[in-house]
């Protein structure tokens, strides 16, 4: 019985992890997108000079959102869960 038991765990356990890996493979894909918009809406504003200052700014958070989306996309945290 008490193997049982620990077999329901362990699936549940698993379950748990893919979810969290689906959860967290769509972050990443949201993030890439909001990276990309941020970066396309930096360089209308700073080329088009409609405000530069904010277009720059813009442009410089989108890059360095696109590097901490893709550092956290190589860390590979659902698969930490899973033993």
């Amino acid at each position: 019985m008490f193997l049982l038991e620990e077999k329901g765990i362990q699936n549940f356990v698993e379950y748990i992890a893919n979810r969290f890996k689906e959860i967290f493979e769509i972050l990443i894909i949201i993030g890439n997108i909001a990276a990309t918009i941020t970066i396309i809406v930096g360089c209308i504003m700073w080329l088009s000079r409609f405000d530069p200052n904010a277009g720059k700014r813009l442009f410089l958070y989108g890059i360095i959102l696109a590097i901490i989306i893709r550092f956290l996309a190589t860390l590979g945290l659902p698969t930490a869960i899973i033993p």
